[in-house]
């Protein structure tokens, strides 16, 4: 009896062993066939994760000057808009002086401080012109010249300068087929600086802010 009892208490040990081995080996073909798939998933979502959703502006703002700027004339700026979509968008060329910011930098031994300034010049409510609307096709460019005014007492003394134009138009409408963007765009800050020119170049500098 004794006998018979330690081989069936072996018997079911063996078969313990058995049922837990291939437990195991069916978890590890389980697990070879499904990986590929959570690994797939895992990078789907991950990319998901990533996404950075696009501007919904279909214009590029650029601005350019020179850097410098003699006093009592103006700091020429070349600006830009680009149709960055793949439909045409129609502009209106007034709304890229729809809002002035400059900053003003003055350095001190106790510290410096910082000035600003806005500026509009938007034509107001209401008061819009077919004139001045341009359409832009997909990828193309209307340039111009704004000039900004240097001879308020803001720009005297010594300084550094930031200047940033929005273009800024809110009118709902189609122009030769084109909708007219509604919203505002910012340009980057320009730096620039004002100071006392000759006679020359300050005369020069005059018939370049006309």
């Amino acid at each position: 009896m004794t006998t018979k009892l330690i081989t069936g208490e072996r018997s079911d040990k063996m078969s313990e062993i058995f049922e837990r081995y291939l437990s195991l080996v069916l978890c590890g073909a389980l697990l070879v066939i499904i990986w590929p798939v959570l690994a797939k998933t895992h990078k789907v979502q991950s990319v998901i994760a990533t996404t950075t959703p696009a501007s919904g502006s279909p214009l590029l703002f650029k601005t350019v000057t020179s850097g410098r700027a003699c006093s009592e004339t103006c700091v020429v700026i070349e600006a830009s808009l680009t149709n960055t979509s793949s439909e045409d968008v129609a502009i209106d060329t007034v709304g890229m002086r729809y809002e002035i910011n400059i900053r003003k930098f003055i350095d001190s031994p106790t510290g410096g401080s910082v000035q600003t300034m806005t500026k509009r010049g938007d034509y107001g409510p209401g008061q819009y012109n077919n004139s001045t609307y341009r359409v832009l096709k997909a990828g193309e460019t209307y340039s111009t010249t704004l000039n900004f005014p240097l001879t308020d007492k803001f720009f005297r003394g010594k300084g550094s300068y930031k200047i940033t134009f929005t273009y800024g138009q809110f009118r709902e409408y189609v122009f030769q087929g084109a909708k007219l963007f509604k919203g505002t765009v910012e340009s980057k800050a320009l730096d620039f600086s004002v100071v006392a020119c000759s006679s020359k170049e300050a005369k020069k500098s005059s018939r370049d802010c006309k």
